[in-house]
């Protein structure tokens, strides 16, 4: 994933200050007609109008004209009376009150005035009285009080949002054109607009879920009232889901058409819409005369983004190339996709002579070297980084992934330490080389050198570095680790920085991917509350790496039964936070959970792995019923385990452990009211309603599972972070058709907002590839590099990312081209890819059983073959590395080739190394495709058993025992 920038926070500012209402004063009569105006053209995007009149029984009753000729009468009593009763009419009496108000009778003018002011604040005659307070607690200008105003409001239901909706109208401001040129921090207007677009959104689902649609197309409405990009986004994509977007677009044309000062807010409001609708001229039309706000990106630059204009975005070359992250990099982009090709050459070399130059800063070669990797010009980054010997760790990287594995070990040595690179880049070497020496089966020499990497660190953690590039390689280190199943290892080297006397290193393992995610990924709150509670309870001399294997021990079932015991009660004594240890362990912020949840879900995941299924259930329980929601304001700052990747919070997953506990049980019922409950507690999070949808479905109810599901995909609206965070969800469990639609409704209605929506297009790009949409999965990652290249801060969390990512671009290329049937160009695509990354496994892994099927078999067998090749070499030059045999044999296994050397292969790897779960799978798979279920089927279940939460483990369990030899690999669920 990206590291994102930040967003922008709301700051303290100025509140908009109403105009005065009932009993205060009067309204100028050509603002109050356009806020009217403003509120009826929005109010019927989705069909709300004004409260009925009230209708008045008797005899003579007079017209609302007559009452308001009265208004102006001689006598004081029929002057009140007639008053009174144009009240009571409601809003059958606003345009003879306007008339009244706007004729020459100064005592029928002021009255009519006072009157409609009470009107546009909702002061209406069956306006409950709680709505009367709560307007008040509005007209405070506090924007707390606001803000709760807000609140109240929506819980009155549709009285209050009648109310809600004057109310907004109050807020809009004269110059509407100025305020949207603020950045929302400095908008009093924004910042509510954004409250009520957050407070909206929940209320909606709500309204759905009890099939209330008119209600919820009303509470819709609101969010196109205000000018903050979130409320605009949720309007659009509620519509598109809707299927109203053609009658939401005619009304907003009429307010825009119409002319005024409401016509500004209707450009905005249509730009969203056709964007929505996929009407790009249209949306580009609405968005130029929308003003630009200061740190952000042009609307109409991110709807050539979106259509994928890249010819008009390289004719224009914006200001903000020359603001961006990488100015050249982005240049460059712009011509590759938009197909300038002399020009896209002849600007590659000049970022490459230019950084060549002995008078180029290190910060030019690098920013050059990621420029020309993020476009596909890997020969010439690696040509220019080996002829300045310059990002050593970068450069390794791209030895590596040529499989250069002697160039690579020989970047540091002779003559290169007289050249002293900087400890930064050395230590990115000496990462590199650790794990080079792992794969090439020099297990001892790997340890040794990792040990010596976390050592320089954790000893010296500013000693040539800076503390951010400290961290950085920390996580690297802690990553390598666990990817090559030194898991003790990683545990030790965690340890250290979780327990060291330097507040410095014990800092970097609260900010970002912690490492806890690291290790234990889904269980990492767990994990954590768990390690500390038992550092509390440690015997003496009880190592603190030795702590953390237990906690591994603890989650995978194979501690003992004196363990769990020390474990549950180490939990369970826990008095306040668990993190309060020794006075040295990181402090919890005050957006975290609350230590209470993340307590009992240790406790759970200790008593479920050790099947004490009970007292587990009832640990569940108390985990769930203790979970919080963290402030939406704070999420970003610690508010849930992947609050760095997207911004939201992870606050909801006690309740979806506690359902997947008892679907996994077979108690679908139980498993769907347990989810309800989660999304009642925690409305903003989908994947709860969705997994509600799906338990009910197996339960026996099917369509109302199938409707709840579905809802699901209307909670996130226009937030593209929460729908990132659902995507990733439904992509870990294989659910593909979901997965889909959420991809769908990213690409319609959400923007490119910040550094988070890189990580929200990596996961769509993971999406389209789970449907095997190749042209959509390169789109999107596509998008995810637009960001990097964009936003200044924004860099990728592993420096081989600038290779493999724009790679596997080009291996989506190449099978989206197979998948059309243009086989010729697929195969030279998958060429070039081969070239930069001899041994891309899973390029052709997808491609040749689909050359196969097309009746291309010389072909696959030739592509089947290079990367064979390349790999047996590895394992015949260094037969001790099980890594390369294990390569082999998973490329053989997959693409039906090679069975017997396949066989031998993995048999000698699992050898090498029998506790590898990732060597035990590929043996698995080797049987299996060999046509010995027998073995298959005794593997994958003594996986299964060790890892009873892992689905795939299950569904491969299943494939093994009735699927075919040549079925793929088991990546999607039933939906």
């Amino acid at each position: 994933p990206l590291s994102p920038r930040p967003g922008y926070h709301a700051s303290s500012g100025p509140a908009v200050r109403p105009r005065p209402g009932p009993g205060g004063g009067t309204v100028n009569g050509a603002r109050r007609r356009w806020v009217g105006g403003w509120l009826v053209g929005l109010a019927g995007l989705a069909g709300a109008a004004d409260p009925p009149a009230v209708t008045q029984t008797g005899p003579a009753v007079p017209t609302v004209e007559e009452l308001a000729l009265n208004l102006g009468s001689s006598s004081y009593a029929v002057r009140e009376r007639a008053g009174r009763e144009l009240w009571l009419r409601g809003a059958a009496a606003r345009d003879a009150l306007a008339a009244a108000a706007a004729a020459g009778n100064p005592e029928a003018a002021r009255r009519a005035r006072a009157i409609l002011d009470k009107f546009e604040w909702g002061v209406f005659p069956d306006t409950p009285p709680a709505a009367l307070a709560l307007i008040d607690e509005f007209r405070s200008n506090v924007p707390e009080r606001q803000t709760a105003a807000v609140d109240g409001l929506l819980k009155l239901g549709p009285p209050g949002v009648v109310t809600l909706r004057a109310v907004l109208n109050k807020t809009v401001p004269a110059d509407v054109k100025g305020e949207l040129a603020k950045e929302p921090a400095d908008s009093a207007w924004r910042r509510l607009s954004d409250h009520v677009a957050r407070a909206v959104r929940r209320e909606v689902l709500s309204r759905l879920l009890e099939d209330k649609r008119a209600e919820a197309d009303a509470l819709v409405s609101l969010v196109a009232l205000g000018g903050y990009p979130a409320g605009l986004a949720d309007h659009a994509a509620y519509h598109y889901l809707r299927g109203t977007l053609p009658a939401a677009v005619t009304s907003a044309e009429a307010v825009a058409k119409a002319g005024g000062p409401a016509a500004e807010p209707a450009k905005l409001v249509l730009v969203h819409l056709y964007r929505a609708q996929g009407a790009w001229a249209k949306a580009r039309e609405a968005a130029a005369d929308v003003p630009h706000v200061p740190g952000e990106a042009p609307l109409l630059d991110l709807l050539l983004e979106e259509q994928g204009d890249w010819a008009e975005l390289a004719r224009r070359d914006p200001a903000g190339v020359r603001r961006a992250n990488l100015p050249d990099g982005l240049r460059l982009t712009f011509l590759r996709l938009s197909g300038k090709a002399e020009a896209f050459d002849a600007l590659a070399g000049e970022v490459r002579a230019a950084a060549a130059d002995a008078g180029a800063s290190r910060s030019d070669v690098q920013q050059a070297a990621y420029s020309l990797l993020l476009n596909g010009r890997a020969a010439d980054a690696t040509d220019l980084l080996l002829a300045r010997r310059q990002d050593l760790g970068l450069l390794a990287e791209l030895l590596i992934a040529k499989m250069r594995y002697a160039d690579a070990l020989a970047l540091v040595g002779g003559k290169a330490d007289a050249d002293a690179p900087d400890p930064e880049e050395r230590t990115g070497f000496d990462l590199r080389r650790a794990r080079l020496l792992f794969v090439l089966g020099r297990r001892d020499d790997a340890v040794k050198a990792f040990g010596e990497a976390a050592d320089a660190l954790r000893l010296n953690p500013e000693g040539g570095r800076s503390l951010h590039g400290t961290g950085v390689s920390f996580r690297s280190l802690l990553r390598a680790e666990v990817r090559l199943g030194l898991r003790d290892l990683a545990a030790d080297h965690a340890a250290a920085f979780l327990t060291s006397d330097d507040e410095r290193l014990r800092g970097l393992t609260r900010s970002g991917e912690t490492p806890f995610e690291i290790l234990f990924d889904t269980d990492a709150k767990a994990a954590e509350a768990t390690f500390w509670a038992l550092r509390a309870k440690a015997p003496g001399g009880e190592a603190a790496g030795e702590s953390l294997r237990l906690v591994r021990s603890l989650f995978t079932g194979t501690a003992s039964k004196e363990a769990v015991e020390r474990a549950v009660k180490a939990i369970t004594d826990a008095s306040g936070s668990p993190l309060i240890v020794a006075g040295n362990t990181p402090s919890r912020t005050p957006a975290s959970p609350d230590p209470a949840a993340e307590r009992h879900l240790a406790a759970a995941t200790v008593l479920r792995a050790a099947k004490r299924h009970d007292e587990a259930e009832a640990a569940y329980r108390l985990a769930a019923e203790a979970a919080r929601p963290t402030p939406a304001a704070a999420a970003e700052e610690g508010g849930g385990s992947r609050s760095w990747v997207y911004g939201t919070t992870d606050d909801f997953r006690p309740w979806v452990e506690l359902g997947d506990y008892l679907a996994d049980h077979g108690r679908h019922a139980d498993a769907a009211k347990a989810f309800e409950a989660g999304w009642r507690r925690f409305p903003d999070q989908p994947i709860l309603l969705y997994l509600c949808g799906r338990s009910l479905g197996k339960a026996g109810d099917a369509a109302e599972g199938a409707r709840r599901a579905d809802l699901a995909h209307w909670v996130s609206l226009g937030n593209e972070r929460v729908r990132g965070r659902f995507l990733e969800e439904l992509v870990r469990r294989g659910a593909a058709k979901a997965a889909a639609r959420e991809t769908d409704l990213l690409l319609r209605a959400c923007w490119s907002r910040d550094g988070y929506f890189g990580n929200v297009m990596n996961q769509a790009g993971r999406a389209a590839v789970l449907n095997r949409d190749f042209a959509t999965a390169e789109r999107c990652v596509q998008r995810s590099v637009l960001v990097l290249l964009k936003r200044p801060g924004v860099h990728f969390v592993e420096a081989a990312s600038y290779l493999t990512v724009p790679q596997n671009m080009a291996a989506h290329r190449a099978r989206a081209l197979l998948a059309a049937g243009k086989i010729d160009e697929a195969l030279s695509q998958a060429g070039a890819v081969l070239d930069a990354q001899p041994g891309a496994s899973d390029l052709v892994i997808g491609m040749v059983p689909e050359l196969d099927k097309a009746g291309r078999t010389q072909d696959a067998d030739a592509l089947f073959r290079r990367v064979w090749d390349a790999h047996a070499k590895v394992a015949a030059d260094h037969p001790a590395s099980a890594s390369a045999r294990n390569s082999a044999a998973w490329l053989a296994a997959n693409c039906r080739r090679e069975l017997d050397a396949a066989l031998d292969h993995a048999t000698k790897a699992v050898a090498a190394d029998p506790t590898s779960v990732a060597y035990r799978e590929t043996l698995a798979e080797v049987h299996f495709r060999r046509g010995d279920r027998a073995k298959a089927t005794a593997i994958m279940a003594a996986l299964a058993d060790e890892a009873p939460r892992s689905r795939l483990f299950r569904r491969q369990l299943e494939r093994y025992k009735t699927g075919d030899a040549a079925s793929p690999q088991p990546d999607t669920e039933p939906e």
